[in-house]
């Protein structure tokens, strides 16, 4: 399964009604808290970074895991993912977004990749809002 394909149905997965039940076993950080969300981002990654050296023998997923590592370890890239992760998502939000593009070029990764990131973060962030206001 390609690295699209792998977050898109990751995506599908948080849509799934069954998520919810699931939730109550994910810690999910503190999503007013960037520091907090970052290191859950970066635990993220570990198991990225073992899914891309066990799943196929090549050597872009390897490269795409530490990317996005390096990118969420840069304060800069961070910053300015954690601005559209936490902000509130007008729906305007696409690939060929300037701050999207801004961030793939800096990461050197596909604007694709980093939107569907983004979006990631988005649904998490509405999920772990949603709990907390049902508390």
């Amino acid at each position: 399964m390609k690295i699209f394909e792998r977050i898109r149905w990751l995506l599908d997965l948080l849509k799934n009604p069954i998520f919810d039940e699931m939730m109550d076993l994910i810690k999910l950080p503190d999503f007013d808290d960037s520091e907090s969300v970052r290191a859950w981002a970066l635990e993220g990654c570990d198991v990225l970074d073992v899914g891309a050296d066990y799943t196929t023998g090549t050597e872009i997923d390897d490269e795409i895991a530490i990317r996005i590592r390096l990118a969420i370890e840069s304060d800069p890239l961070w910053n300015s993912i954690w601005l559209l992760i936490h902000g509130e998502d007008d729906g305007t939000l696409s690939v060929s977004d300037s701050r999207v593009m801004s961030i793939a070029d800096e990461a050197k990764l596909s604007p694709s990749l980093i939107f569907m990131l983004i979006k990631l973060g988005l649904a998490l962030y509405k999920i772990w809002k949603d709990r907390q206001e049902n508390k």
